[in-house]
């Protein structure tokens, strides 16, 4: 009896021990992921990571396009949401969101390659990284659908020209046939004398690209040539 009621002793012992360092443990996680969200209060673009793509929402103007009409085949969801969770430091993976809450669908868009677009979260997301492509085509699934493109100001985004569309034909050619470079190894070259050109498409959308006319660097992952020059810059 003696020796039952030492074991019963012992057993509350380790019991009440270890409650307390998993309330310990507990708190000290608690005080981390503290600090690490109020270190993760970050400017984020509106991203979202999928089969290694990178997509982001922001260079996109859809005007008067309905989304939910172009919504295709279901292809994932999101699994993290990164505002207000993510430390400094985060790397991000498959499933990483910037805005959008995990469960989010992720889907298809019709009339093009899911390498190039997708839609979530009532959204259009355009693939602006992705490290199996080898051309500018393998990332913009535009070759047919450019309705005109236009320059615009750098200072508040205010149209300036539209180039001659014989002018815009031959750019598109051109950049779709440049070999892919990755955004950081774009993110090394100089970056001076800086254009924005705006590509619209005939189902209503168009997106934003920079030049840079110091180095030719084109912000779609691509360095571009003597041709692309003398198109863009009078």
């Amino acid at each position: 009896m003696r020796m039952f009621k030492l074991a019963l002793v012992t057993l509350v012992l380790v019991i009440i021990v270890v409650g307390c360092r998993e309330r310990e443990h507990e708190q000290q996680v608690r005080e981390v992921q503290r600090d690490c969200f109020s270190a993760a209060e970050v400017d984020y673009i509106d991203f979202l990571k999928f089969n290694d793509i990178n997509y982001s929402s922001d260079s996109i103007n859809v005007e008067s396009i309905i989304i939910s009409e172009l919504i295709g085949k279901p292809l994932g969801e999101v699994s993290f949401m990164m505002y207000g969770q993510a430390c400094l430091g985060h790397q991000t993976v498959n499933g990483d969101a910037a805005f959008l809450r995990e469960g989010t669908k992720i889907y298809a868009m019709k009339g093009y390659k899911p390498e190039f677009r997708v839609i979530a979260g009532d959204r259009i997301f355009q693939s602006n990284d992705n490290p199996n492509a080898k051309t500018v085509s393998d990332v913009l699934d535009i070759a047919g659908k450019v309705e005109k493109v236009t320059e615009e100001s750098t200072e508040d985004g205010s149209r300036i020209r539209e180039l001659d569309p014989l002018q815009a034909k031959a750019f598109i050619v051109q950049i779709l046939s440049l070999a892919y470079v990755k955004q950081e190894e774009l993110a090394k070259l100089p970056s001076g004398g800086t254009m924005f050109f705006r590509i619209h498409l005939t189902d209503g959308t168009s997106f934003r690209i920079a030049f840079s006319k110091e180095s030719k660097a084109l912000s779609i992952g691509a360095i571009g040539n003597e041709e692309i020059q003398s198109l863009l810059v009078d």
